[in-house]
């Protein structure tokens, strides 16, 4: 059975009035671009984008992409693992995450 993980849910209009109000910059910044537009269809948790940006930091989209497939084959829904189930995983070296690429 696999485990679906639960989509962001947070008010895009709430998060812009709450940093306008906390930051002249900001503020100025948001009133001055167009409003953010999300595809829900395709949305990442915000670990998902996490575990996605720190494997393609520093190396090549190739090397990257197969990285992150091996750490989505950690599980079972062909996505990572929820951040709890990694936790509870021995620990992997950077090496055995890397090799044969």
């Amino acid at each position: 059975m696999s485990e679906a993980l639960p989509q962001p849910q947070f008010d895009l209009l709430a998060a812009a009035k709450h940093l306008s109000g906390r930051d002249e910059k900001l503020k100025f910044l948001i009133a001055e671009t167009q409003p953010f537009q999300m595809d829900p269809d395709h949305l990442q948790s915000p670990y998902e984008a996490l575990l996605e940006a720190i494997a393609y930091q520093s190396i090549s989209g190739k090397a990257a992409a197969t990285i992150f497939a091996r750490i989505k084959a950690l599980s079972s829904t062909g996505r990572p693992p929820r951040p709890k189930k990694s936790l509870s995983r021995k620990q992997l070296s950077r090496q055995t995450a890397s090799s044969s690429i």
